[in-house]
């Protein structure tokens, strides 16, 4: 029996310099999320990356980018894709922490 303790498993996407991952029915019970929290978790932040620069944590779930609503990493990676070919330099997310939420802008080297 295999068991997994580390949250960023092989459906983990690395944006911004964090590991995001999906929000599964593994990671709401891990997290004890209620089921109206949508968005993405971040599971790893690098060092001297944007995502750290920004402040986010472990745990943090990215609610929206840009006014637009994040339900899983595949939309936050076209969020912040469309973000850079637009030539913006910094970006402002809804952050779910600790179920608060927060505004955080985070500039997208």
């Amino acid at each position: 029996k295999q068991t997994q303790s580390d949250t960023s498993g092989a459906n983990a996407t690395n944006i911004l310099g964090m590991k995001l991952e999906d929000i599964n029915p593994a990671i709401r019970q891990k997290f004890k999320l209620d089921k109206s929290v949508t968005g993405v978790m971040v599971t790893k932040v690098n060092r001297s990356s944007p995502a750290s620069d920004a402040g986010l944590r472990v745990g943090d779930i990215i609610v929206r980018f840009n006014k637009q609503n994040i339900e899983k990493a595949s939309d936050l990676q076209a969020s912040v894709t469309q973000a850079q070919k637009s030539g913006a330099k910094n970006a402002v997310m809804l952050v779910n922490r600790n179920n608060s939420n927060q505004f955080i802008v985070i500039y997208l080297e």
